[in-house]
């Protein structure tokens, strides 16, 4: 928290450094699940990070999802980047079949 007691959810400065570093040790292939995406900026970032990887990305509120969208779009990266909306706990248990089954994306 700032001294204000405020914070922002964007993973930017050294958050986004540390995310980044996290993001290239993981291997280079398969999927990246993120919950809680916000505006799309640490999925942008994660999806420049690690190119090939597929960002499956999950946001509660739909005008929150509506604008990652955008932003994922305005990136050039929504053939990398997926954002789902709904909550996790109706949403994480479609997620599988839709990337070929529980083999090939582990939740």
């Amino acid at each position: 928290l700032s001294p204000g007691g405020q914070w922002l959810k964007v993973a930017g400065g050294g958050k986004a450094a540390v995310l980044a570093a996290g993001v290239r040790m993981a291997p280079n292939r398969g999927s990246i699940l993120e919950i809680g995406t916000y505006c799309g900026y640490s999925a942008i970032r994660m999806a420049l990070a690690r190119p090939g990887v597929r960002i499956v990305t999950l946001e509660v509120d739909p005008a929150h999802m509506v604008i990652a969208r955008n932003m994922i779009a305005f990136a050039g990266l929504a053939h990398v980047v997926d954002v789902w909306t709904g909550h996790s706990k109706d949403v994480l248990h479609r997620i599988p079949d839709r990337y070929g089954g529980a083999d090939r994306f582990k939740l």
